[in-house]
């Protein structure tokens, strides 16, 4: 919706990966956003500090009238980052970097695909219909509430694509 606005992606698990650099050009991250896929990072886990700190990094130096970054996460910073989250949403703060947080999902036994290392891809039974399991995946709703507010933005909980364009809507209307 922001049409004058430079936006980057970032992808993330235990590192984050740079999947398209700030541009203005919507329809290149359009292409780069399709070639997302699970294993792309080829680490399993979810460090929101690395996220945090790769994210704050883009945007520190940018001259711009306002700098907004969107946290969006399924998990909880697993393996724990070596910076704090917290004291990363502070430098953001001091840069000027307003941090929106969106946990995505739920607290909940949750059906998700398995991935396999050595393809680098989802694990498949041999008929190719991929491996799927139902396991806990704990999100931590209080340290993105926290991160949000340090940095003057707000938090949001999306469990489906309709409460996910919600929260995209607001954050665009800031």
């Amino acid at each position: 919706k922001r049409q004058r606005a430079r936006i980057a992606l970032l992808a993330f698990s235990v590192n984050p990966y740079l999947v398209s650099g700030l541009t203005l050009d919507k329809e290149h991250l359009r292409k780069n956003l399709d070639r997302l896929r699970v294993g792309l990072t080829q680490n399993t886990g979810t460090n929101i500090g690395s996220a945090l700190a790769g994210g704050i990094n883009r945007l520190r130096s940018l001259e711009s009238k306002s700098k907004i970054l969107i946290l969006l996460t399924d998990g909880k910073d697993e393996p724990p980052s070596s910076h704090s989250p917290l004291i990363l949403a502070e430098g953001a703060k001091k840069d000027g970097i307003k941090v929106y947080t969106i946990a995505i999902g739920s607290n909940a036994r949750t059906r998700t695909y398995l991935f396999d290392p050595t393809t680098r891809d989802l694990m498949r039974y041999p008929n190719e219909t991929p491996v799927i399991r139902v396991a806990d995946y704990p999100i931590d709703k209080e340290i993105l509430r926290k991160i949000a507010i340090k940095t003057g933005a707000k938090f949001y909980e999306a469990n489906s694509a309709l409460t996910l364009r919600e929260a995209l809507l607001d954050i665009n209307a800031k």
